[in-house]
């Protein structure tokens, strides 16, 4: 999943000494997933995501699932930057 993250007036988060925190609950409350964002192009506020199968499957099927991208500058905790529901739905072959 890309991400393009912006200021307020529309200009790119210069993402440079940032790490970004991916972090997603099931709808238990569970945590599923939780690690950093790969930052793409740092001056353009480019990152992405790659969920893997394994990852998916652990999401509460049919309900909404808790997810936040939290900003860290020298490893000190920011205000989240996005936040939000994943809906997962079951798929055919659950082998990949």
């Amino acid at each position: 999943m890309p991400f393009a993250f912006k200021n307020a007036d529309g200009t790119p988060v210069d993402l440079s000494g940032y790490t970004l925190e991916f972090r997603a609950v099931n709808a238990a409350g569970a945590e599923v997933v939780k690690r950093n964002l790969t930052i793409t192009v740092p001056s353009s506020g480019q990152a992405s995501i790659t969920l893997t199968p394994a990852e998916t499957r652990l999401f509460t099927e049919g309900l909404r699932n808790k997810y936040e991208i939290e900003p860290r500058i020298g490893g000190l905790e920011q205000k989240p930057w996005m936040h939000g529901f994943v809906m997962a739905e079951g798929g055919i072959n659950s082998d990949l």
